[in-house]
């Protein structure tokens, strides 16, 4: 990450750790730097993924089949999306962060994530599982689910039992399941919204990031993070 013209940061260039501890004089712009940290970890959590399921593969998921995404090529994908997205804030984005308008300078600051930077928070778990209930319109209970499996990251949709009327014609089955298929098929692009989300959270989703300042300042900027935790 490079932060240049920041308060007292002239230039400055550091390597996001899972660990990191800023110390030093006072004045020489540790907190900067950590509002700056926080500002990325805030714009990760709150980031929204854009479809990165191939056509082909979202028409499969549709039908309630399970698909598997190669998950480095999804991560790929995701760590030059954020770093580019996250570079095009405006300056209202740091205002806010600051609570303070007069610290980013238009024209003059300069703040920059790296790709590195983004690719080293990536969540290296295997087994982990993410899933999500919705109700459909017509009261159809759907299952969300993403899962990490090895180098992939599988996903289904499930239609819940309860949501299948108990009937022995195969035949009213049959066509219960077509009109649940409509629904979905209906839906598509709340459905894929969800999905996408599971599988960003498989890779990027931390609940274990923290921040502890030293100073009342700090305290009072990341109060809401520490309460939560």
């Amino acid at each position: 990450m490079i932060i240049k013209n920041l308060g007292p940061i002239d230039n400055l260039k550091i390597q996001i750790r899972p660990y990191t501890i800023f110390f030093g004089d006072n004045g020489t712009g540790k907190t900067f730097t950590e509002y700056i940290i926080y500002s990325l970890f805030k714009y990760i959590r709150d980031y929204k993924a854009k479809v990165f399921i191939p056509e082909n593969e979202i028409d499969l998921l549709l039908q309630r089949k399970e698909i598997l995404l190669d998950s480095n090529e999804v991560s790929d994908y995701l760590v030059k999306d954020i770093s580019r997205s996250f570079n095009s804030n405006p300056k209202e984005f740091y205002d806010e962060i600051f609570a303070d308008k007069t610290v980013y300078i238009e024209g003059k600051t300069k703040i920059i994530v790296e790709e590195e930077d983004i690719r080293n928070l990536i969540i290296h778990e295997n087994n982990t599982i993410w899933s999500f209930r919705s109700k459909m319109p017509d009261g159809t209970k759907i299952k969300f689910i993403s899962r990490r499996k090895g180098e992939n990251l599988a996903t289904k949709i499930v239609i819940e039992e309860e949501s299948i009327n108990e009937t022995d014609a195969i035949e009213d089955k049959s066509k219960q399941l077509s009109s649940l298929n409509e629904v979905i098929n209906r839906n598509r692009e709340k459905l894929l919204e969800v999905l996408m989300d599971l599988n960003y959270r498989l890779l990027f989703y931390r609940k274990n990031t923290n921040f502890l300042p030293a100073e009342r300042i700090g305290i009072n900027m990341f109060r809401k993070d520490l309460i939560d935790r």
